[in-house]
């Protein structure tokens, strides 16, 4: 039997660490501490990383299919080729009381270099499909004639007073505003009057110059067009300058279409002789004729999007990217 007495045996039984094996212990234990702070951290960072280059990579796709499609686009009116003049005067009538910018339907783009944020450029991009073609349903009586719709057409129902619309077929084309109302099963009428105002927009003339669907000519149809300015503005997150570049964004018609896009580059492939093939590449200030360009070269720096949250001010060089694209014209050549 044990010959302690019962107290001795009671306080050896309940003694505790020692001070030395507390030390070690809690020191180990700040060791793994600081171990799974640490894998944390960096599987954290490694996160954030790779969702900031995926964000990046899906507005530069956004970006760069939203511009190839509207590039793609312009100029195209059917079978007429907008680069042929006739006597030495476009074959693109314009009536428009507004027809510079979004509403010069001469060129199918135009630029200037340096008019955006960061110094970059901008490109605007007119006469891109809004939507398909509607074949007239009777020829125009003279130059100033209503045109004759089938207001059966699914296209039809979607036009509205203020359109802006181009008529053309293989040898001439208009560009004028809708005035009146369409309305689907209606006469299929659509006017191009004068004195009829929509958001500014009105038509200086009735005369098209062109009696579209004659049955001497080949077949004419209506289609809806519309025109973007592209350039790099402010983000809805701040203000857009070279000291904070992560505020910057793609911006369609002034309003922000893609964030964390710091600058944009436009190049115009120029055809000199008429071959339908580049010759040289230019910037907005080299372009002598806007209908000469048959191809455009887009570049678009491009950072992570991530970076800019939180208290930086957009204060940060990031990871940036640059990314170039070149885009036929109207179907024309590179």
């Amino acid at each position: 039997m044990n010959s302690l007495p019962v107290k001795k045996r009671i306080k050896n039984d309940a003694a505790g660490f020692s001070l030395v094996e507390l030390m070690v212990a809690m020191a180990l234990s700040m060791l793994l501490l600081l171990g799974v702070v640490s894998i944390y951290t960096n599987s954290k960072q490694t996160y954030n990383m790779q969702e900031g280059m995926s964000r990046l990579q899906e507005n530069v796709r956004f970006a760069m299919g939203r511009l190839t499609r509207e590039i793609s686009a312009s100029g195209y009116l059917g079978c007429l080729e907008s680069a042929r003049a006739i006597g030495g005067a476009p074959v693109i009538v314009n009536t428009l009381a507004v027809n510079t910018g979004v509403f010069d339907f001469v060129g199918p783009v135009t630029g200037t270099v340096g008019g955006g944020r960061n110094g970059s450029d901008v490109i605007t991009i007119n006469r891109a499909i809004g939507i398909s073609a509607i074949p007239l349903e009777a020829p125009m009586k003279d130059v100033t004639d209503d045109i004759t719709l089938d207001s059966s057409h699914p296209e039809y129902a979607r036009l509205s007073q203020g359109d802006t619309l181009v008529v053309a077929d293989c040898s001439r084309a208009a560009a004028f505003m809708v005035t009146n109302t369409p309305v689907a099963g209606d006469s299929g009428v659509i006017q191009h009057a004068t004195g009829v105002t929509v958001n500014g927009q009105s038509n200086a003339s009735e005369d098209l110059e062109w009696v579209f669907g004659s049955t001497q000519n080949s077949q004419a149809t209506l289609m809806r067009v519309t025109g973007n300015t592209y350039t790099i503005g402010n983000s809805a997150r701040g203000a857009c300058t070279a000291a904070t570049p992560g505020f910057c964004a793609l911006t369609e018609n002034g309003n922000e279409l893609v964030e964390g896009v710091e600058s944009m580059t436009v190049m115009y492939g120029t055809d000199t002789n008429g071959d339908s093939a580049v010759d040289q590449y230019v910037d907005a200030n080299g372009v002598a004729d806007w209908n000469s360009v048959a191809s455009v070269r887009i570049t678009l720096v491009v950072n992570e999007v991530e970076r800019v949250q939180g208290s930086n001010n957009g204060i940060t060089n990031g990871n940036p990217k640059t990314f170039v694209n070149t885009i036929r014209v109207r179907s024309r050549g590179v």
